[in-house]
């Protein structure tokens, strides 16, 4: 079962992903001089050698991907982070811009291989070199070293992917659809983790108000709460936490009717 945030997070992903697919496949045509601009097609576009213009364009749309895998992954961070950060620590919280922050959320999961938090870092300190041209993001000594020493799992599991190429394309900003590609396979399986954790603590009247208030719904929960005591309340109070959560455990949001009723 998957939260609703999981669910937009794979579709918003998945049309990156074709959308890239795209460009790279309209570029390489490109590239072979198999294009004409359409006349009705207002804009100044005079390349004057094709293939460099299909070269930087593809370096410009996968960074472009980049940058929107790391903001889906925050934006999807921001609904569960509830659940996962102290009520103490939840005013500091500002998405996932920097390497503890990625440390404090995703150490929650039970990892059998390491690298796929240090891929974590990676694709923060990825997207912050893209938007952040001073930016000084890097992994450490040790994250690398856990990086080599996953080489064959990382081989197996992202479709052939050399450790040492995606840290040499990282370091000179150069970066390739293999790269980006295996980044998504990895925050995809990251993110399912979360999810199945996030899913799991949802069982307080707590958490349920919070979210409730990131649905922005807190009006229509509000008018439910002052109907007075009632089975008809019971059964309003039931209805709308099913339409909200229903990748939550009937049984969970059944007791969490009786107790907000």
């Amino acid at each position: 079962m998957e939260s609703i945030y999981l669910k937009k997070f794979l579709e918003n992903v998945g049309y990156a992903i074709h959308a890239l697919n795209t460009i790279c496949v309209g570029l390489n045509n490109i590239a072979a001089g198999d294009v004409e601009k359409p006349d009705d097609l207002v804009i100044t576009w005079k390349p004057k050698d094709l293939k460099n213009s299909s070269l930087i364009s593809r370096a410009f749309a996968i960074k472009s991907t980049y940058v929107f895998l790391a903001e889906a992954t925050y934006e999807y961070m921001n609904y569960v982070k509830h659940t996962f950060i102290s009520e103490s620590n939840l005013e500091e919280y500002n998405e996932l811009q920097n390497s503890e922050k990625v440390e404090k959320v995703f150490s929650v999961v039970s990892l059998e291989n390491k690298y796929r938090l240090v891929m974590m870092k990676l694709l923060v300190h990825t997207r912050n070199r893209i938007v952040h041209n001073r930016s000084k993001a890097d992994l450490s000594s040790r994250e690398r070293d856990i990086l080599k020493e996953s080489k064959d799992i990382i081989y197996t599991n992202h479709s052939n992917l050399i450790v040492d190429d995606l840290l040499l394309h990282f370091d000179k900003n150069e970066f390739t659809l293999k790269d980006v590609s295996s980044h998504t396979a990895n925050t995809i399986f990251m993110l399912r983790e979360i999810d199945k954790l996030f899913i799991q603590k949802i069982s307080s009247k707590k958490v349920i108000i919070d979210l409730i208030n990131e649905y922005s719904v807190l009006d229509e929960w509000e008018k439910i709460l002052t109907l007075e005591k009632s089975e008809s309340k019971t059964k309003k109070i039931r209805h709308f936490l099913k339409l909200y959560f229903s990748f939550v455990d009937i049984e969970v949001l059944e007791q969490l009717s009786k107790e907000f009723a």
